[in-house]
């Protein structure tokens, strides 16, 4: 079997991450503080449990360069018609490891840091 894969062995390239945005709600019962006052004592809120608010996190993901390494091991994946699975190129790069590292998927790797910022453009929008 003839295996195609978009990038090589000792090639450097970038690798795409996400993450989703989150924001920091402030507890409207302590304005923040993490205590309330009653009597002039001052109690944990009892609303955010002395955090002073909550963090949220958004569905929507965020693209960003995570940075640049060398290829260094290449695994693929190879499923038969009945599984219904897409076939599946994964990269370990220098920078996050070979051999028990990061994997990181054909589709968020980019042969320079360009073609990585134009993607990380597109999908932010």
């Amino acid at each position: 079997m003839e295996i195609n894969t978009k990038y090589s062995l000792g090639q450097e390239v970038w690798m795409v991450l996400t993450k989703r945005t989150e924001s920091w709600i402030t507890c409207k019962t302590c304005d923040g503080k993490g205590t309330v006052t009653v009597k002039d004592k001052s109690f944990e809120c009892p609303e955010c449990y002395a955090r002073g608010g909550e963090r949220v996190y958004s569905d929507k993901q965020q693209y960003y360069i995570y940075g640049h390494g060398v290829i260094g091991n290449v695994r693929a994946e190879f499923y038969s018609k009945k599984y219904d699975k897409d076939d599946v190129i994964n990269y370990m790069i220098d920078v996050t490891g070979v051999g028990s590292g990061t994997l990181w998927s054909e589709d968020k790797v980019f042969e320079n840091e360009k073609d990585a910022e134009i993607y990380c453009i597109e999908m932010n929008r």
